[in-house]
């Protein structure tokens, strides 16, 4: 008997918690919206939850249109109505909020804003929902969507009062993905559902938001909300994104942007995003911000918006775990990679007879270009953390449509930077850029003369690329640029201009070019490659050695060109500068360096995402794709993939990656200076 009365009591329990209908407040965010303010009002009058259950709290930003006179004129309403307002001071949307829910009585607070149209059964939704949720995420058609909603059409449809406003347009919602019939809560397992969160339309109860509240430091557009979701889901709140809690979202936006965006709505988000990443320094918090900032239209973005300084980071500790991480043989890492290489296009504008481009015979097309948001998001997660960041790959990097764009964003990074290039474009205003913000530029040219180099690049280009380097070099006076050691000739020595070596010492000195390097072509063609003609070759440098004695001119010439016994020749007899491990590294011959480091710290990247430790191969090693990594995930979190875990085992052990064997950097090059 007594079983079945407890039974009972229980079953009446649980109905009458399904059936119970708490008191909600809804608190309305305005500044200067009285027009939208009528039809939300409007809207919120028109809701299905009993009219003695729920109130309405007008919280103002400091509007000065009337929205006070507004309210006045509702207080007729059959609904509870309240006005609260505070001084304008700019945008303080998050301590409005918050002296709304000081006002508020009820136990479920929802929070709307004046833009958005509550349809007829979005209190019931929110309450049904928070029965089994901390968060209750509503949808808001038409935010962050292409598509725009005709305000008089929603007037129309409020004055015939129809049942509801969901069907009548057909307008999508930027976060769709997350309102999926699966409820999203913590036990999804997705770290990231707190970027989701819009304040616009939301409830809570009034226990748990008294607990964290809107952190009013915030102040302008953007990141309050963000910044509560966070702490929230932090301390361990169940969200969820309930699609039947339905408004409608206006907003007169700009053409082509889904938000209506401006510079000084910019401007204050970047400030909030600094406040956020000051307030919770980690990964989590950086990696958001990363990701919202290169959403930003690029149309709006000038010199003056940046979040480089915002998410800097110790380089030189990076360094030092760096180098610890390779002395100890790790195959994972805490550390990054300080050495940058990224190929912004496969496009060029000459047919190198040993270029990689010709062997694969590849065709120029805008989809070998790198796409600039793919960029952007790689400069802010990497750069921070190197030291070097080379724009080179298999095309010519000036032929890149956006690369005014491209130095722009260099210009925000504390890096050494610089590029490969034939040098051979007509652009004066970007190689001037080039100059002012102190990038070394590696020229790529192969013979001396027009012959030579026309017979070797197959294209008419040499006199423009003496033109170039002679407005490089006037230019350099100008900008202070560091023409000993930022701009150098990079020669690739093959049967066709190994007879000139000297010839290009000559070059560099007439034109004012203060360096030379010299490496032996990779290739298995006869008529290439060096290996018919290796004793006279050795010849050639020698002579170019002294003329570079005599013209004061850095050579550096690759070690791969000789054994070990005549470097220490040609060592002893000119009194040549060497690195100090040369002979460490040459003893091995052509096989490996004992241990390579650059799966330590080198990145290539390719110009369509695809990742490897270098590029000094002549086929590329691929490790992996940043662009598959999905908009939450860090490009960050590829530098321990499997494919480099597994490459980096294999370095540390006998066994060599197959691959390696097409290393062009199999001993270090030698400096004849």
């Amino acid at each position: 008997m007594k079983i079945s009365k407890k039974l009972e009591r229980i079953r009446r329990e649980r109905i009458a918690k399904r059936h119970y209908q708490p008191f909600v407040s809804v608190i309305v965010l305005t500044y200067n919206q009285t027009k939208l303010l009528r039809l939300s009002l409007k809207a919120l009058f028109r809701q299905g939850y009993p009219k003695d259950k729920y109130e309405i709290i007008i919280a103002d930003d400091g509007s000065s249109d009337g929205a006070k006179d507004l309210v006045r004129m509702m207080k007729e309403s059959p609904i509870l109505l309240k006005y609260c307002s505070q001084e304008d001071k700019g945008f303080r949307a998050a301590k409005a909020r918050n002296i709304g829910a000081k006002h508020a009585k009820g136990e479920v607070l929802i929070f709307l804003d004046a833009d958005v149209i509550a349809d007829t059964d979005l209190i019931t939704q929110h309450v049904k929902s928070q029965s089994k949720y901390d968060v209750v995420c509503g949808y808001a058609a038409g935010h962050k969507s292409e598509k725009q909603v005709n305000l008089k059409s929603i007037t129309s449809l409020l004055d015939r009062n129809i049942s509801s406003l969901r069907g009548f347009f057909d307008l999508g919602e930027g976060r769709e993905p997350v309102f999926s019939p699966i409820p999203y809560s913590n036990s999804v397992n997705n770290d990231y559902l707190w970027e989701h969160f819009q304040s616009n339309n939301f409830s809570i109860k009034r226990g748990s938001f008294m607990v964290f509240r809107f952190d009013e430091r915030f102040i302008g557009w953007g990141e309050e909300d963000i910044e509560f979701a966070y702490r929230l889901f932090k301390a361990g709140k169940s969200f969820f994104f309930n699609k039947k809690c339905y408004s409608i979202h206006y907003e007169e936006k700009m053409p082509g942007m889904l938000l209506n965006y401006t510079p000084k709505k910019i401007n204050s988000q970047i400030n909030n995003m600094s406040l956020f990443y000051r307030i919770h320094t980690n990964d989590d918090v950086r990696n958001y911000i990363i990701r919202r900032f290169v959403q930003l239209p690029d149309q709006l973005l000038t010199k003056n918006y940046d979040i480089s300084k915002t998410i800097n980071v110790d380089k030189t500790k990076n360094k030092r775990l760096l180098q610890a991480e390779f002395r100890k043989g790790k195959a994972t890492l805490a550390s990054y990679p300080s050495r940058i290489y990224v190929e912004l296009t496969k496009n060029c504008n000459m047919h190198c007879k040993m270029c990689v481009r010709e062997l694969r015979q590849l065709k120029n097309s805008e989809e070998n270009n790198m796409k600039f948001e793919l960029f952007k998001r790689i400069a802010y997660e990497f750069f921070p953390y190197a030291d070097f960041v080379d724009l080179r790959g298999v095309g010519e990097s000036l032929l890149y449509p956006r690369m005014t764009d491209v130095l722009k964003l260099c210009s925000k990074f504390d890096c050494d930077f610089g590029l490969l290039t034939n040098l051979s474009v007509k652009n004066y205003r970007l190689l001037e850029s080039m100059i002012r913000n102190n990038f070394w530029v590696g020229i790529s040219i192969d013979g001396p003369n027009k012959e030579i180099y026309e017979k070797i690049r197959g294209k008419g280009y040499f006199n423009q690329v003496l033109r170039n380097i002679r407005f490089i070099v006037r230019k350099s006076r100008q900008h202070n640029y560091d023409l000993d050691n930022k701009l150098y000739f990079l020669v690739t020595v093959q049967k066709d201009n190994f007879s000139s070596l000297p010839s290009f010492v000559e070059l560099a000195k007439k034109l004012g070019v203060k360096k030379i390097e010299m490496n032996p072509v990779v290739s298995s063609d006869p008529n290439i490659n060096l290996s018919t003609v290796r004793e006279e070759t050795r010849k050639k440098i020698e002579e170019a050695i002294v003329v570079a004695k005599r013209k004061k001119i850095d050579l550096i010439v690759s070690g791969l060109f000789f054994e070990k016994e005549f470097t220490e020749q040609l060592v002893k007899k000119y009194d040549l500068q060497c690195p100090p491990s040369y002979s460490y590294i040459l003893q091995e011959g052509y096989k490996f360096h004992k241990k390579c480091s650059k799966g330590y710290s080198h990145l290539f990247i390719a110009n369509d995402g695809k990742i490897g430790p270098c590029n000094h191969l002549t086929d590329m090693l691929v490790l992996g794709d940043i662009t598959t990594a999905g908009i939450y995930t860090p490009f960050l979190n590829q530098w321990n993939n499997d494919g480099f875990v597994a490459f980096r085992k294999k370095i540390n052990s006998k066994e060599r990656p197959r691959s390696c064997l097409n290393c062009v950097e199999r001993q270090y090059p030698l400096n004849y200076s």
